[in-house]
């Protein structure tokens, strides 16, 4: 896999020797940066290239802040019973051909309200509503 490719750099790999052998491609990719949905992820979802998004809970301070306070994130939580955490992962998990990546505790704290046998419930609620809710209330 490679990680940081744009589209021109996806499209020149694969036209090199064994690039069609690339595997995924690790980029930002979060609720408050959503740049690869215009071009890169569609087009690496044409290639059946899996996406690995890393960051999926911005981990970075005001960024971070501003998502887990937002209106839309909170009244999805709590409509959901998830927490603020958990909406922001869930996110990029809905996505298909897409893996997430987030670090250390924050994958703790994103799975820390549910005991195991409720988090899949939790998530497939999550991922149900994800088109019809917080899309919807993010729009425009």
């Amino acid at each position: 896999g490679v990680s940081n490719f744009d589209l021109e750099d996806m499209q020149e790999l694969l036209e090199t020797p064994g690039g069609r052998n690339c595997q995924a491609n690790q980029v930002l990719y979060h609720l408050g940066s959503r740049g690869i949905e215009v071009a890169l992820k569609p087009w690496q979802d044409q290639q059946q290239i899996p996406t690995i998004a890393y960051c999926p809970l911005a981990q970075a301070g005001a960024l971070q802040r501003d998502l887990i306070q937002h209106p839309a994130v909170q009244q999805t939580a709590a409509e959901l019973g998830i927490s603020v955490y958990q909406v922001l992962l869930c996110f990029t998990l809905a996505q298909s051909n897409m893996v997430s990546i987030a670090r250390g505790w924050w994958v703790v704290q994103a799975t820390a309200c549910y005991p195991t046998h409720r988090q899949n419930r939790a998530y497939e609620r999550n991922c149900r509503l994800f088109d019809h809710s917080l899309e919807r209330r993010t729009a425009g």
